[in-house]
């Protein structure tokens, strides 16, 4: 193991949505990540999306799949060629990968998610009992992708249009002991955060003391770039208040942002 180690420089945790990609993206970043992985920088998605939604953008970009933190913080997924995640977790074979399971299934949880959903009188729409064609309609996403982002075993999402309920919501679900993640009109509710998985993910890899490098763009992003050595924070309209005394902040909207702002921080670790 002390062999491999030495073709990592540094484990670069990054969100998804606002950070690494904004709609859009060109195939330059795939070619990029590809080549942060050759040079010891591999890139660790942790994001809001799906295991089904983050194989299917990597394959678009052309990078395999090595480890992703899923769902929030949900659960960690990782190939079984990996050599970042040492144990040995359980198998999804609808996307022939292993997993730690960090959160609740939602089937654990399912009371708590009923009492949600008929918390107030004005409609309420859950993710994982919508039609893919109603999903798709509410998001920007393809049909395609709607099937990948119904496809949740650890976090719901709900969907309002009106703020009192989205409020009721929110606070009902924290006083069971619920987490609750709010874009846009969407509310989703799990019993992990990006930053608990983030921990586990450290606990559970030989490669826990390797210097860290935490990129996101929200407020949804401050507890798991609270615990990177350098932490980066994208440009962005959302609010964003890490407690940590340094962290930089790039200017730029992704993907060039994410770009410019790695090549500024590895050549710390070459």
């Amino acid at each position: 193991m002390v062999f491999k180690a030495l073709k990592y420089r540094a484990l670069i945790f990054t969100d998804i949505d606002g950070t690494l990609i904004n709609g859009e993206f060109s195939e330059d970043l795939g070619y990029y990540i590809n080549r942060l992985s050759s040079l010891g920088f591999p890139v660790i998605p942790v994001t809001m999306r799906t295991a089904s939604e983050v194989i299917y953008l990597w394959k678009k970009l052309g990078v395999d799949l090595s480890v992703a933190v899923v769902e929030g913080g949900g659960a960690i997924y990782y190939s079984y060629s990996n050599d970042l995640i040492l144990s040995r977790g359980l198998y999804d074979h609808c996307v022939d990968m292993y997993f730690i399971k960090i959160a609740k299934y939602l089937t654990e949880i399912e009371d708590y998610l009923n009492v949600l959903e008929e918390k107030c009188s004005s409609k309420v729409l859950r993710l994982t009992k919508l039609p893919p064609k109603s999903i798709s309609e509410l998001t920007s996403l393809s049909l395609e992708e709607a099937v990948l982002a119904k496809k949740r075993s650890f976090s719901e999402a709900f969907y309002t249009s009106e703020a009192t309920c989205a409020k009721e919501i929110v606070e009902t679900a924290r006083s069971i002991g619920l987490t609750t993640i709010t874009i846009g009109r969407f509310i989703h509710v799990s019993t992990s955060s990006k930053g608990r998985a983030l921990r586990e993910f450290l606990r559970n890899s030989f490669f826990k003391y390797l210097p860290t490098i935490g990129l996101g763009d929200s407020e949804l992003d401050e507890d798991f770039l609270e615990l990177t050595d350098v932490a980066i924070v994208i440009s962005s309209s959302k609010r964003i208040s890490l407690r940590r005394l340094s962290y930089s902040i790039s200017p730029e909207a992704p993907p060039s942002g994410w770009i410019k702002a790695v090549e500024r921080t590895i050549i710390k670790f070459i």
